[in-house]
């Protein structure tokens, strides 16, 4: 469950749960759950963008007190305005993925999902060789294409 306080333990709650729908998502048993897991997805991205801003805030506003490992402050202080853009640029970049998950949520809901049935083509008589008889040999050799199968058979 999330702590909506924690940052750590909700950190490491959506990276499992983001692996357990990896998992999950390998199948799906009825095709019209697919329609939910997108909205959640598409959801998701909206937060985790959320979650990049508000870090690149955080080391923005932070800044002054960062410091290198060996205690130096300025090489700090760069590094956190670095991390500050970079992470910027990933929020950035969430809108991108957003509008796409979101095209694709839009998109699945004009589906009515269909029980899946399997579909045979038609079958017809093969063209006979050449010095065979059979359907359509008249004494010539049949050269060209075959007319295209249509929905209603043979060439139409």
């Amino acid at each position: 469950m999330p702590t909506f306080q924690n940052p750590v333990e909700d950190a490491d709650e959506a990276r499992e749960a983001l692996r357990g729908l990896a998992y999950a998502t390998r199948h799906f048993d009825a095709a019209e759950d697919t329609y939910p897991v997108l909205g959640s997805i598409t959801r998701s991205v909206e937060g985790l963008q959320q979650v990049l801003e508000q870090l690149a805030a955080w080391h923005r506003t932070n800044q002054p007190s960062a410091a290198s490992d060996t205690g130096d402050r300025a090489a700090g202080s760069l590094e956190a305005a670095r991390a500050a853009d970079a992470l910027t640029r990933a929020a950035e970049a969430l809108d991108r993925v957003w509008e796409a998950a979101n095209a694709a949520w839009s998109h699945n809901s004009a589906i009515t999902w269909q029980p899946n049935t399997p579909t045979t083509p038609p079958t017809r008589a093969p063209h006979p060789e050449p010095g065979r008889s059979g359907p359509g040999w008249k004494g010539r050799r049949i050269t060209g294409t075959p007319p295209p199968l249509t929905e209603h058979g043979i060439g139409m």
